[in-house]
């Protein structure tokens, strides 16, 4: 039972891992477009 218990733990915890991966990839690719966003502006506003 001990043994089952640990095995969804385990499981649960490998899947908080996946949703935390995506989410800290979002984040990357968020902060990279806003970076992105910004240098054109700046492009823009420089031409």
């Amino acid at each position: 039972m001990l043994g089952v218990r640990l095995g969804v733990v385990g499981i649960l915890a490998r899947e908080d891992v996946k949703v935390l991966t995506v989410y800290v990839d979002l984040s990357v690719i968020c902060v990279v477009c806003v970076i992105c966003v910004v240098c054109v502006d700046c492009v823009i506003c420089v031409i």
